[in-house]
């Protein structure tokens, strides 16, 4: 729906933990990390996400309060979806 998104594997602890940055259009841009812990325990799995850097993108504060709250909004949608899926399987 909103296109393809390159990015570079930082760290892979599989299936713990990932680690991503967002590649950017520019090689040497400053991109967000995006990281993803996956616990298990008998009353069901855990995932969670953090995504950090906005400051290091090196824009306004009117876009760096747009960058995280789209960022933040498209993280509860992608995790929805998640939840759903793994509810479905």
């Amino acid at each position: 729906m909103h296109g393809t998104f390159r990015i570079k594997t930082v760290a892979l602890d599989a299936p713990r933990h990932a680690a991503f940055r967002w590649v950017g259009d520019q090689d040497g841009a400053a991109t967000t990390l995006v990281e993803f812990w996956i616990e298990g325990a008998a009353s069901g799995v855990t995932l969670r996400v953090a995504e950090s850097g906005f400051r290091s993108l090196g824009v306004n504060e009117d876009e760096l309060r747009k960058h995280v709250e789209g960022n933040a909004e498209g993280w509860r949608i992608e995790l929805d979806a998640a939840r759903s899926w793994a509810l479905e399987s």
